[in-house]
């Protein structure tokens, strides 16, 4: 195929990636209209054949049909992927491995696949992914054009793989290589630092919930009366851990679980509060994706915390598989969760105090800029209670 023949090929692709979309869209958003499903396949089938007939060569309407697919999907939402037939069993054990071999959460926006999280003692850690890499070859073959799919099974393999990636930071490429195994994300772990207790967590599963617990008994037990909870680069999760933990700061409503404005579940509180003190931050970063902003929404929301860095990702959904009848399927959002304030996670929570996790441009390097900055905040505070007493 010739460079003019593959650029038409290209724009006839992305002429189908809006009316898949709004395809995708109109099943997903439910807008009322009993035929506006129909009515957009009907214009998709117009232009699909359109394309075929108009096109100088004969073309696979496999070929046509998931290149559209795929672009709708990654327009439609991050998390979502369309998967041909042929790859659907594959993409199930996909699924079943998840991270565990890798510790490597990836999105895919707008064509650009990158980053959200590499959770810490992980492969994707020791290879040294961070969040905010774009990742530009998987080997040799570059990700501009590889589905998520395809992307997210390559991090599935078998214990002991090794894969080699290109990964593009701040501008500069470099050249990683990940070794799959089988780990066990860290415990959630509590810190002191400048005597403030600092609690952070990895990775939100119901194996967390009790070490949180036994932490704020510990905290409660010291009268401390601030207290930090580091929720950065924590992807994915389990948004049920995330309510627990919720329940152990906040009594009531702490969220609920909806689908085009039903109520799929709800989550309550139960009386009484692990922790109870005067003064309660949450850290955050582009990382803190699913599980950990519904955390975050109910922190701040029911109780009295302040979210401190960077603004969250947007995103805690859940996923679910939508087969075909041609045997694809369609992995998408179908739901989204909320905190006490029932409004949809679908879009970043914003901090109090915005701080870069880089520190300022042009400034020294910082270890932390993030966590100084919530420092020096209970540090500010603290003088200005002992100025009132005075």
């Amino acid at each position: 195929m010739n460079r003019s023949r593959f650029l038409f090929f290209l724009s006839s692709v992305a002429l189908l990636v809006p009316i898949v979309s709004g395809t995708l869209a109109g099943a997903v958003s439910g807008d009322g209209e009993e035929d506006s499903l129909y009515r957009h396949l009907s214009v998709f089938s117009e232009v699909l054949s359109l394309v075929r007939r108009s096109y100088v060569d004969e073309t696979s309407l496999d070929q046509l049909f998931g290149g559209a697919m795929d672009g709708s999907t990654d327009a439609l939402d991050p998390l979502a992927t369309y998967v041909p037939a042929d790859a659907a069993d594959e993409f199930s054990r996909t699924l079943r491995v998840g991270s565990r071999r890798s510790g490597l959460h990836l999105i895919r926006e707008r064509g650009i696949a990158y980053v959200l999280s590499a959770t810490p003692d992980s492969p994707a850690a020791a290879a040294g992914l961070k969040t905010g890499d774009i990742l530009a070859k998987v080997g040799e073959q570059g990700t501009r054009q590889m589905p998520l799919w395809m992307l997210l099974g390559k991090f599935a393999d078998a214990p002991g793989a090794e894969i080699e990636i290109e990964v593009l930071r701040r501008g500069q490429a470099h050249r990683m290589t990940v070794t799959l195994a089988d780990f066990d994300p860290p415990a959630p772990a509590l810190e002191r630092k400048e005597g403030v207790p600092v609690l952070r967590l990895a990775t939100l599963a119901a194996p967390t919930v009790p070490v949180v617990a036994a932490a704020l008994d510990q905290i409660r037990g010291e009268a401390a009366e601030e207290l930090i909870v580091d929720l950065r680069g924590v992807s994915g999760g389990e948004p049920e851990a995330a309510y627990a933990i919720g329940d152990l700061f906040a009594d009531g409503d702490l969220g609920a679980l909806l689908s085009r404005g039903r109520l799929l579940s709800s989550f309550a509180g139960t009386p009484g509060r692990a922790w109870e003190g005067r003064r309660l931050l949450v850290l955050t970063d582009r990382g803190t994706q699913g599980a950990s902003e519904v955390l975050a929404a109910i922190l701040v929301q029911a109780a009295g915390g302040e979210l401190i860095g960077e603004r969250t990702f947007g995103h805690a959904g859940r996923q679910s598989l939508v087969g075909l009848s041609t045997g694809a399927q369609v992995y998408l959002t179908d739901a989204f969760y909320t905190g006490p304030n029932r409004e949809v996670l679908d879009h970043a929570l914003e901090p109090a105090v915005q701080v870069s996790q880089s520190g300022p441009p042009g400034g020294l390097p910082v270890a932390d800029p993030v966590l100084d900055r919530a420092l020096d905040l209970l540090e500010s505070d603290g003088e200005a209670a002992e100025r009132d007493a005075a």
